[in-house]
């Protein structure tokens, strides 16, 4: 979600976690993880994440907190536990220390949070300091800004080894999908890790058929999300 407004990188992300979250953590239970999402906008990834029993904190600017809590009431019957709601600018220490306390986070989550050079740093400072060493980071992304998409790359390097992964077998997956899984380095590995990588983070462009229409609608009626506006592909 971005701006109130469901776009595919939700669906896609949320698809990838229904399948793989499990699996990344064998040993554990879903309502063990700890998990936050950054710039939520109307709350449907981390409203999924809580339906599967994980513990959730939902953040975002103060304008876009309304609307998240109202979705988080509105699927409350199938949720195990209630999602926290915080508020969180980038910019701001003492949003970010208060996220700090609400304990370690096995999992960080966003979806379309690049599209402004200006907030790319401090994107990154907040992943770098609400993570740990054994986080795994999830973050799915669309091409909004050519330059704050390099940028964001160019930074990751620094702090997280960094790996894209192939959205061809989740459905409902836009072909413009950018998964990337990320996990902080030690002061040992930085840029060492990474170096010699070339992360593809360009657009996917690769032909793909598309979902059929009642497969998608059958989706989506899985999590009832409110959004300011509709989305130009529904209906």
């Amino acid at each position: 979600c971005c701006g109130g407004v469901i776009w595919e990188t939700a669906f896609c992300l949320s698809q990838y976690l229904l399948k793989n979250l499990q699996h990344k953590f064998e040993s554990r239970s879903m309502d063990s993880l700890n998990i936050l999402e950054l710039g939520a906008g109307c709350g449907l990834l981390g409203i999924v994440l809580a339906s599967m029993g994980c513990s959730v904190v939902l953040t975002d600017v103060n304008q876009a907190l309304p609307l998240i809590i109202e979705n988080s009431a509105l699927n409350q019957s199938m949720l195990n536990s209630k999602p926290k709601v915080m508020p969180l600018d980038w910019e701001n220490r003492t949003q970010i220390r208060a996220v700090e306390e609400q304990g370690q986070f096995d999992v960080i989550v966003a979806t379309d949070v690049v599209f402004n050079t200006h907030l790319v740093p401090p994107l990154i400072n907040c992943l770098k300091m609400l993570s740990n060493p054994s986080s795994f980071i999830w973050i799915c992304l669309q091409e909004r800004s050519t330059d704050a998409l390099q940028l964001f790359r160019e930074g990751l390097l620094e702090f997280f080894h960094v790996e894209k992964l192939s959205v061809d077998e989740i459905e409902f997956a836009d072909e413009e999908c950018i998964l990337l899984e990320l996990q902080p380095l030690d002061g040992t590995k930085r840029k060492k890790e990474n170096k010699g990588k070339d992360m593809i983070v360009s657009s996917m462009r690769k032909t793909k058929q598309k979902s059929n229409a009642d497969e998608k609608q059958e989706n989506e009626k899985l999590i009832k999300v409110k959004s300011k506006r509709k989305r130009k592909d529904t209906k």
